[in-house]
């Protein structure tokens, strides 16, 4: 089916396009552009829109909370620490141990997700804080030092 595959395609470009611009808007940020920052905020705002959209055309609808954490521990989990563990050994035989190291981290990281979503069914954990380097994820407080990557406590995000 033609449809579903240029669907697909087009949801993994409008995510990129939506990360892409969510880091420039931070980058004009810090040049002290608020306005060019703004611009890039609502094009990653709007981008986000048309990815949601196409991904609930590929699969028909979102599924209960219940259904969604079942199939991101089930299946998107996996998915995603395999294919990280195949690029970084990639990325080792190309000698890019920059990106070697940073497909490493992201393995370590998705490791961690389905303890996440089992504390967030049975605990009741009041924040979780992001790594700013390498996506760790930690809850209730965020660590003096990253456990993946080292980062301080300061390089993480609260997320409220």
């Amino acid at each position: 089916m033609k449809t579903r595959q240029n669907l697909a395609e087009l949801f993994a470009r409008e995510s990129v396009f939506s990360a892409r611009s969510a880091v420039f808007a931070l980058k004009a940020r810090k040049e002290g552009k608020p306005e060019i920052a703004r611009l890039f905020q609502a094009l990653c705002e709007s981008e986000s829109v048309h990815a949601r959209r196409y991904l609930r055309l590929l699969r028909g609808r979102i599924g209960s909370t219940r259904e969604n954490l079942d199939e991101v521990a089930r299946r998107v989990i996996p998915e995603l620490k395999d294919s990280c563990r195949d690029f970084a050994a990639e990325a080792g035989v190309d000698g890019m141990k920059v990106a070697e190291e940073a497909l490493s981290h992201s393995r370590q990281v998705a490791g961690g997700y389905v303890d996440l979503i089992n504390h967030a069914q049975t605990d009741n954990v009041a924040a979780y804080h992001v790594c700013q380097v390498c996506g760790f994820v930690a809850e209730n407080a965020a660590p003096l030092k990253c456990p993946v990557c080292g980062a301080l406590q300061m390089k993480f995000k609260p997320i409220d």
